[in-house]
């Protein structure tokens, strides 16, 4: 869709931490199921519908697509592929295929980068990223992940 860009740029505002819990949504979910056993359910839905009135849906994800640096795309990516939330767990797989420590995960700023082998297609895809952590206010952050893909032909 955008041949010759450089860098991919995703950002939105999360209150969400990045930990080793986000690279196993699943158990995730089963731990909060878990928890709910114990609670009243007509209390967990009131309380629920209270904080999505309060609070909304998660915040969008901005993309902006670049080459070197003109801006070739500026946009929202639609709720239903990634919001904020589901960005956290994108952003702690980057951090987990780039090697990074759990515990500098959450840290303001991080450069990473992991090799993907398309052995089918005959290339590496080479991805250095940086992903950028700032306090807005009140437990709230911007994230902004750049991605820097580059392919190579492998051998």
């Amino acid at each position: 869709m955008f041949p010759g860009y450089s860098r991919i740029e995703l950002t939105s505002v999360t209150s969400e931490s990045i930990d080793p819990m986000r690279l196993d949504p699943q158990r995730e979910l089963e731990n909060d199921m878990q928890d709910l056993l114990d609670k009243d359910l007509e209390q967990v839905i009131s309380q629920t519908i209270t904080e999505l009135e309060m609070f909304g849906a998660p915040p969008p994800v901005q993309i902006r697509v670049m080459e070197t640096s003109l801006e070739r795309y500026s946009g929202q990516l639609p709720p239903d592929s990634v919001d904020a939330e589901t960005l956290t767990y994108l952003i702690a797989w980057l951090l987990e295929w780039g090697r990074v420590p759990h515990d500098v995960w959450n840290r303001d700023e991080l450069d990473a980068q992991f090799v993907a082998r398309d052995s089918d297609r005959g290339v590496a895809y080479h991805i250095a990223f940086n992903i950028n952590c700032r306090h807005l206010s009140e437990g709230l952050y911007r994230r902004t992940v750049d991605l820097r893909p580059t392919v190579a032909p492998t051998e």
